[in-house]
């Protein structure tokens, strides 16, 4: 909440940047935009859905007699052995590729003019 208010201060603030500002906007769609496709759709419901069952699961876990909880933990090591090396595959696969977007992202930035003044501008009104 803080970060959109001081960027809607610092976007209405921006007066002769606004140009810079509109290109850093664009160069931040373009990069962040593929990734957002991929998420976009999942509604905001879901995610707090899975968040409140993922929490109502570990409330009853941590009320379950002892010996339940061996089982929920044996269980637990169990699909952590199944899924972790799916999991490793898709990050190795796909950091490289964030990490490209983001240095993509940062040295577009960079080489804008007043980038680096606006990045003061923002960070003084965050610390306030």
């Amino acid at each position: 909440m803080r970060w959109s208010a001081a960027y809607n201060y610092a976007r209405a603030s921006s007066g002769t940047w606004k140009p810079n500002v509109q290109s850093v906007e664009e160069c931040v769609k373009n990069v962040i935009g593929p990734v957002y496709n991929n998420f976009h759709l999942m509604p905001e419901e879901i995610l707090r859905y899975t968040d409140n069952k993922v929490d109502a699961s570990m409330a009853a876990m941590q009320a379950a007699p002892a010996a339940a909880r061996a089982t929920i933990t044996d269980a637990m090591k169990n699909l952590y052995a199944k899924y972790e090396p799916s999991a490793k595959e898709l990050y190795a696969r796909y950091e490289p590729v964030v990490e490209q977007y983001a240095v993509s992202a940062w040295q577009q930035l960079n080489s804008l003019p007043q980038f680096p003044r606006l990045l003061g501008a923002l960070g003084s009104v965050l610390h306030r």
